[in-house]
């Protein structure tokens, strides 16, 4: 099999400043392949290789540095889809991707060998870390290159039996290396919070060269057992180890000339850093066939994010960061009605973490930014899905999702030094109530052309940016729709997203109480693609 595809896009975010209406614009193009090779039937053989390139113009957000949730409300209502920004960045981004599976299969078991490798370049520039007209800070060159190698074996059982087993082995290597120049502006002189001393440094450059290395393994094994005919109980357990080491290269510059800022008394020593962490992960669960529509179950997992270590900092005693983990309980019901012509599943969640990994400024100093355990949250809810076959080629979905989220236990130090507790707080990007509901039609033109249209309205509640809970955006719907005409050997749709033109921000964030930082959501957008299948 081939494939490959064409896409762009326009901007849509005005940079008032520069005077630049294409912000958020991008384009990209992918190739894929796919090699299937049957040896006999024991043996077969695949490979998969993908490329893809990315370029977009400059991430815009409204906000920055001493922004106010009351500030960004009243930027969006006056000048919405407009940012001031004296630097527009650009993003260029390649990724190939290559896996050969080899599988051997039996009358009992079936093995999976998985080999994998990704390459990932992303050159970035003139990138805007302030998001205002004041020359704060920018990036203004950033060179990543992350690859990953791995290896997974699968062993498993093949037959039809009251026992059914799975086991296998994973291996992994990343390795991320950067070469980045940050410039920290003359603009920051004017502080009021700074010394004569410090204030009197700026501009000057930081210039970051970074290797971060992480190999690991998992070993896993999962067994379901059939009790009855009805009940089947199912335990997995996964035990995963992974090693973490960065070593860090960091120096001033100030007019082309190596820099000591005085603050930290010396340019920065090279260092290295390394962590360790190892975690059982198990699963529980149960499912009992209540008649041959119905399927009631529940679910006890464990989950777990692996410590780490934080790229860019200048102080090795902040470098590393302990593992995240999480309880998860959930239990529900799947039900097929009316001769297969309705779809209704309904669950209930209960997750609780624990030493949340949050992005925190980890030195007051010199503003550097990484990921800290400073959380503990509890979150639980209702999801509902449903799909109804009205007639012939109409159907008709409605989902819905109920959400509650609690910061436990959430204390940080802020930006200005202050201590800030969030404890009772929610969580941010956590609606409340989200979902959507849909129409979709399908109906023959001639016997060699077929044609759908679909119509969705998603909705979500409002959300917050900041564990402060002062910054949010209200809630709001968008109504999309998509009509496709189809062969065997083409394609043609048209579609539109957003068709009320609802202005809205999709994604914000906080870091440290230092500003609120919130991007537009897409505003009324129509586009056209063509398939071409052979």
């Amino acid at each position: 099999r081939f494939s490959g595809g064409i896409t762009s896009r326009d901007g849509y975010i005005d940079n008032t400043f520069l005077n630049n209406t294409e912000l958020l614009g991008r384009s990209a193009s992918n190739a894929n392949a796919r090699f299937t090779y049957i040896l006999n039937k024991n043996w077969s053989f695949k490979l998969n290789s993908s490329y893809e390139n990315r370029e977009v113009n400059a991430y815009a957000f409204v906000g920055g540095f001493g922004a106010t949730g009351d500030g960004i409300d009243t930027r969006v209502r006056n000048n919405a889809y407009e940012v001031t920004q004296n630097t527009n960045g650009i993003y260029k981004t390649s990724v190939s991707n290559t896996a050969v599976k080899a599988s051997y299969s039996t009358n009992n078991i079936k093995v999976d060998a998985i080999t994998s490798y990704q390459f990932t370049n992303l050159d970035r520039s003139g990138d805007d870390f302030d998001f205002s007209p004041a020359d704060i800070q920018e990036i203004s060159s950033d060179d990543a290159r992350l690859s990953t190698i791995s290896q997974e074996v699968r062993i498993s059982s093949n037959n039809e039996s009251n026992l059914n087993w799975l086991g296998g082995l994973y291996l992994y290597s990343i390795t991320n290396k950067s070469d980045r120049r940050t410039r920290n502006g003359a603009d920051n002189a004017f502080n009021p919070e700074l010394t004569p001393e410090a204030a009197a440094q700026y501009p000057y450059d930081q210039l970051a060269n970074n290797k971060v290395h992480q190999i690991g393994f998992s070993v896993f094994g999962q067994a379901s057992y059939e009790l009855t005919t009805e009940l089947t109980a199912t335990f997995g357990l996964r035990y995963e180890l992974e090693n973490s080491s960065l070593d860090v290269s960091t120096r001033f510059e100030k007019d082309g000339q190596d820099f000591v800022y005085p603050l930290l008394r010396a340019v920065p020593d090279d260092f290295d850093e390394s962590t360790e962490f190892g975690s059982f992960s198990p699963r529980f669960n149960l499912a009992y066939q209540a008649n041959d529509n119905s399927l009631i179950f529940a679910n006890i997992t464990r989950g777990y994010r692996p410590g780490g270590v934080n790229e860019y900092v200048l102080d090795e005693t902040k470098a590393s960061f302990d593992p995240e983990f999480s309880w998860n309980y959930e239990m529900g019901i799947k039900n097929k009605l009316w001769n297969n012509r309705a779809k209704l599943n309904v669950s209930v969640f209960y997750i609780e973490y624990k030493d949340q990994q949050l992005f925190n400024v980890l030195d007051l100093t010199t503003f550097s930014i990484g990921r800290e355990n400073i959380g503990n949250s509890t979150s639980y809810g209702l999801e509902l899905e449903s799909e109804f076959v009205v007639t012939k080629g109409l159907n008709v979905i409605g989902n819905i999702g109920y959400l509650e989220t609690e910061f436990t236990d959430y204390t940080y130090t802020s930006f200005l030094g202050a201590e800030v507790n969030n404890d009772g707080n929610e969580q941010i990007m956590s609606p409340k109530w989200s979902g959507n509901v849909g129409l979709n039609y399908d109906f023959d033109v001639t016997e060699e052309w077929k044609t759908s249209l679909t119509l969705d309205y998603q909705f979500q509640s409002e959300v917050f940016f900041d564990p402060e809970n002062n910054a949010k955006q209200d809630a709001f719907g968008l109504l999309n729709t998509r009509i496709v005409l189809e062969s065997k050997l083409l394609e043609f749709s048209l579609w539109g997203q957003n068709l009320t033109d609802v202005t809205y921000l999709s994604y914000g964030y906080s870091v440290s109480s230092s500003g609120i930082f919130a991007s537009y959501g897409l505003p009324r957008t129509y586009g056209a693609s063509v398939a071409v299948k052979f």
